[in-house]
C-alpha cells in the first residue's frame, strides 16, 4: 500500500503528539505520586513576631523551605515549616527567628548545619 508524504507527515505528527501526551502524563503522575515528600517540621516559639505564613526557612541564609502555619498557643506559637526533601538537617537542629533589618519580613533559620550523624527526620 502507498501513503503519500502528505499522509506519512500526518502520521508522523500524530504519533509526536500521542507520545508528547504519554510524556506529560507518566510526569505527572510522578510528580503526585512518586516524588520524594517534603519534611513536615514543628517549631514552637515564645513569641514570633514578623513570622508568617510564606515566610522563608533558611539554612545558613540559603532558602531550603517555607512556614505553612503559625499558631498561637497560649503561652506559646506553633510554626509549621515545610522543608524540602533533598536538605538534611540533623536530628539537634534547632530553629531560631531572625530578622534582617528593622523593616524586612523575618525568616526562620535552621542551626546548625548537617554534617553527617544523625538526621531528622530518624530513619525508620
Amino acid at each position: 500500500m502507498f501513503i503519500r508524504t502528505r499522509g506519512r507527515r500526518r502520521l508522523f505528527v500524530a504519533l509526536a503528539q500521542g507520545l508528547a501526551l504519554v510524556l506529560v502524563a507518566a510526569a505527572a503522575v510522578w510528580w503526585i505520586f512518586l516524588r520524594p515528600a517534603d519534611k513536615h517540621v514543628t517549631a514552637y516559639f515564645t513569641a514570633a513576631v514578623g513570622v508568617y505564613e510564606g515566610s522563608d526557612v533558611r539554612v545558613l541564609g540559603v532558602k531550603v523551605g517555607e512556614v505553612v502555619g503559625v499558631v498561637p498557643e497560649g503561652g506559646s506559637v506553633r510554626v509549621e515549616l515545610v522543608i524540602d526533601h533533598d536538605v538534611d538537617v540533623p536530628a539537634d537542629a534547632r530553629a531560631v527567628v531572625v530578622s534582617p533589618n528593622i523593616v524586612a519580613d523575618r525568616y526562620v533559620q535552621l542551626a546548625p548545619v548537617y554534617t553527617g550523624g544523625r538526621r531528622w527526620p530518624p530513619e525508620r
